[in-house]
């Protein structure tokens, strides 16, 4: 990995959040897809995985006081029980012709818990904008992302 490219990531997505109000899933997930850009199933199992905490977030909230920092830890939780479940139980079940791989165990949590505070669209456009500045910001560097 390319730690440079992951410093410009946390810096352009400070600067997004400061200039927009909307958090790209915090800052460290769309540094962590611009390292992976090169992986585009990587980044869209990730979201679809962040989506799928989303739902239960919304599922639980209506259900129990789930808020603040017990929401963030319940999305962090759900998060890693989702990563782990696919690949863990999943994947070795289901016969499909590509490999599934998400990017790191936190990562979804932390997109679903800025989709449950600011909604679903701003936050995928957040994080797709400021990975795609960050890469590029990367490739006129020559940093690049990983294989």
């Amino acid at each position: 990995m390319s730690w440079d490219l992951f410093l410009v990531g946390l810096l352009v997505g400070f600067c997004y959040y400061e200039l927009t109000g909307y958090s790209p899933g915090g800052v460290v997930p769309p540094a962590y897809f611009a390292l992976f850009i090169r992986q585009p199933d990587r980044v869209v199992l990730t979201v679809l995985l962040a989506l799928v905490v989303f739902g239960a977030i919304r599922f639980l909230e209506s259900r129990t006081f789930l808020y603040g920092r017990r929401r963030l830890l319940t999305a962090l939780l759900l998060g890693f029980a989702a990563k782990w479940l696919v690949e863990r139980w999943l994947v070795p079940s289901v016969s499909l012709p590509f490999e599934v791989h998400t990017i790191g165990f936190v990562i979804p949590g932390l997109i679903a818990n800025d989709m449950v505070r600011q909604k679903v669209v701003p936050t995928v456009l957040s994080v797709g904008i400021v990975m795609v500045v960050t890469a590029l910001i990367g490739l006129l560097l020559g940093w690049g992302g990983t294989t």
